[in-house]
């Protein structure tokens, strides 16, 4: 059996639970995935700090 991966980057923040409930639904779609935070601190709808932080 293989690991599915997933990284998490989004500009959500962790004030309320919008993280956990990502997190729960990936594990609830596939129970041995493997999920890494990048970040979820990025400023809202700001495309060029998402792509600075993904290069």
């Amino acid at each position: 059996m293989t690991n599915n991966h997933l990284v998490l980057q989004t500009d959500f923040g962790l004030q309320d639970g919008a993280v956990s409930a990502m997190r729960g639904v990936s594990h609830a779609v596939a129970d041995n995935i493997i999920i890494s935070d990048l970040t979820h601190g990025i400023s809202p709808f700001n495309i060029f700090e998402g792509s600075f932080r993904l290069l």
